[in-house]
């Protein structure tokens, strides 16, 4: 006999648009303080197909109407390891399987256009997702702290990924599809798994955070259709060997590479108009600026502006160097690396050192 699943789930019909799964009914929340999990009742095949209670089917439709979303918090915090979501599901809303602790797979329908703020937050032992194509949005702290979250490939017609998506999960390796414009603000920090990044062509901004303390990122292929770099953008990426910076970058934002201390060479394009205090403080390697740049220059290890009257970046771990003649301002976080005022030749032309410029 077919279970009747309108005693099992609460929902709210939207007639035309479908319905809306908000969870377990109260009858069934009560039952499940009484019987064992394992019973008929708490586990029936149409639901729970295993008769473990644990690995669940969310039904294509209910009083014959399908399912079209799953409501806000609707299975947080409960005891799943698998869940499978039907062909007929376009949305799950903010917080719907949050804190799942225990979940290791979904599998989601091809239909699903948007996951909301939160949707996955803290499904730490989540290993696999399988994002469809027709998603187009991932909303703020989706996936954030999913730690064993190792491989997941964003879908070719994603157009937004909100910030935080990916904060602090497990994910090795990411290539983003052509049609996102922005990298969201702290949308893969703490991600520190992560080893390779390839942004597509189409995004022009990487906001503020993005990366940072990715502490095994080795390798970023930037999108040759950048323009801004923001502040802290890959700040204490401590892996990151080069930067092979795309020609038409324009702007690379305060701290932007910040204690990225094994970097051992950038370039810096011809295209860039500004350069934020302590873009590339605390790097060792070799900061070289294209000499058809017409705002900045590189003088040994050094970088300034053009006309040379503004010193932004002293490489660490010397002991001892001139500054050229003709610098009068000298930027906060010049000498991020040194403890105290290092035992330079400072020059005449020097009229004003900002207050940050030794921040140890």
């Amino acid at each position: 006999m077919a279970v009747d699943l309108t005693r099992i789930f609460e929902y709210v019909d939207l007639h035309t648009d479908g319905i809306v799964l908000n969870g377990f009914s109260d009858f069934y929340q009560e039952a499940l303080n009484i019987l064992p999990r394992k019973s008929g009742l708490l586990a029936p095949t149409e639901v729970f197909p295993n008769g473990d209670g644990e690995t669940l089917v969310i039904p294509d439709k209910i009083d014959g109407k399908p399912v079209t979303s799953i409501g806000d918090c609707a299975f947080a915090s409960m005891f799943f390891t698998s869940i499978q979501l039907p062909e007929t599901l376009r949305t799950i809303k903010s917080r719907a399987f949050a804190n799942n602790r225990l979940l290791k797979t979904v599998k989601l329908g091809n239909a699903v256009s948007r996951i909301d703020d939160r949707a996955f937050i803290g499904c730490s032992s989540l290993t696999e997702i399988n994002l469809p194509d027709s998603l187009v949005s991932i909303g703020r702290k989706a996936f954030q702290y999913c730690g064993s979250l190792a491989e997941i490939r964003l879908p070719k017609r994603l157009a937004l990924l909100e910030e935080k998506a990916f904060n602090s999960s497990g994910i090795r390796s990411l290539e983003t599809p052509r049609t996102l414009s922005m990298i969201d603000s702290s949308t893969f920090a703490a991600c520190k798994n992560l080893t390779t990044v390839k942004l597509a062509e189409g995004i022009v901004e990487i906001h503020e955070n993005a990366f940072s303390r990715c502490s095994s990122l080795r390798s970023v292929r930037f999108s040759p259709s950048l323009i801004g770099i923001d502040e802290r953008a890959f700040a204490e990426c401590n892996s990151l060997e080069f930067l092979d910076l795309p020609k038409g970058l324009l702007q690379i934002g305060d701290a932007a590479f910040w204690g990225c201390e094994n970097l051992r060479y950038a370039l810096i394009p011809p295209s860039v108009e500004n350069i934020g205090d302590g873009a590339f403080a605390g790097i060792k390697g070799i900061l070289d600026v294209d000499l058809e740049n017409p705002y900045y220059k590189s003088v040994g290890d050094m970088l300034l502006t053009k006309d040379g009257k503004k010193l932004l970046s002293f490489p660490g771990g010397v002991h001892y160097r001139e500054i050229p003649e003709g610098v009068e301002e000298i930027a906060n976080y010049a000498f991020f690396k040194f403890r105290r005022r290092p035992p330079l030749k400072y020059p005449k032309s020097l009229r004003r050192v900002e207050p940050e410029a030794y921040p140890n």
